[in-house]
């Protein structure tokens, strides 16, 4: 089944980041956030049930704005670390500054490795 292809808008983003980036003596910490706004954001609805569908839409304005950080330490010459997260808020409006709708998701993630023997290590 086919049907007639649609012209969309062309997208206008805007896209603004900063990263900051820290050396320790035993670590490093990295910062980075961002907001991008789209007008015309193209948006596609993957069905899962039918591979290969895909349905098309157009947000008049949406935002986009988040923040990720990562972490590592080492302790000793046994004991080392690392973690990240992120935490992201997207906002979807009409276009008169009316929202329909938000979703914001963060996630974390830690990892510890301990050195037992010159050969192995646990993670």
């Amino acid at each position: 089944m086919f049907s007639q292809p649609v012209m969309a808008a062309a997208e206008k983003i805007t896209d603004l980041e900063l990263g900051l980036d820290f050396e320790l003596s035993k670590g490093r910490i990295r910062l980075n956030g961002y907001r991008i706004q789209f007008l015309n954001e193209q948006l596609k609805n993957i069905d899962i049930e039918q591979e290969g569908e895909y349905d098309y839409y157009t947000a008049d304005s949406t935002e986009h704005t988040g923040f990720e950080w990562e972490a590592y330490y080492i302790f000793n010459s046994k004991v080392s670390f690392s973690a990240n997260g992120a935490y992201m808020l997207n906002l979807f409006s009409n276009g008169n500054f009316c929202q329909i709708f938000h979703l914001h998701f963060s996630i974390f993630q830690l990892h510890i490795t301990i050195q037992t023997i010159s050969s192995c290590s646990l993670n």
